[in-house]
């Protein structure tokens, strides 16, 4: 018998007795096995959980003055007075508060516009945690304080940003005209996001 024939018949018997493929894998009485073949896929999906702490909804702050009345502390060691206001900071994810902001003093003057001046604020950095109202205190220049003594008018504005580009919040809170002294009259506050 040529040799050529002989292994084509040899090679028949052995694709013929060979088991498929699928019957190594644990196929059941001679069935493929349900779901391809490895390992099952687990339940409940491939997702990750967030982390506790967080929540899912839509990311937000707000801020605002607790009061448009600056408190006064005495300087020591021949040291002028210092004056602060405190924004309340709440935001419904946990996150680090950048706070900026700027006063506008006007001075007096009589039989005519008063001069103006405009003071920055910050940037300040502090962490807000899940849902918690948390107080920021800002101190204001003491050329600010001397024109709020000199009976000027000031106009203060604060920004808030938190988050990254694609998910940050900005908020913001004014007050038209900041006073000396104990006081409870609360300043505006405005909230944005996006």
């Amino acid at each position: 018998m040529p040799r050529s024939l002989t292994t084509a018949i040899a090679l028949a018997i052995l694709a013929v007795a060979a088991p498929p493929a699928w019957a190594a894998e644990g196929g059941a009485n001679g069935a493929p096995p349900q779901g391809g073949t490895g390992t099952p896929p687990p339940q409940g999906g491939t997702g990750t959980a967030p982390a506790e702490g967080t929540t899912t909804g839509l990311f937000k702050c707000t801020v605002a003055l607790q009061s448009d009345r600056v408190a006064l502390a005495r300087g020591s060691r021949g040291r002028k007075e210092t004056g602060t206001v405190t924004l309340l900071m709440k935001c419904n994810q946990a996150t680090t508060a950048n706070v900026t902001g700027f006063l506008t003093v006007t001075a007096r003057a009589k039989g005519g516009l008063g001069t103006t001046k405009t003071y920055e604020i910050g940037p300040l950095v502090k962490a807000v945690p899940l849902e918690v109202s948390t107080p920021l205190t800002v101190k204001l220049p003491a050329p600010v304080v001397a024109a709020l003594r000199a009976r000027a008018r000031v106009s203060a504005n604060f920004t808030l940003v938190a988050g990254y580009s694609a998910h940050s919040t900005v908020a913001g809170a004014s007050a038209d005209a900041l006073k000396l002294g104990a006081g409870a009259r609360t300043g505006h506050h405005v909230s944005a996001h996006r």
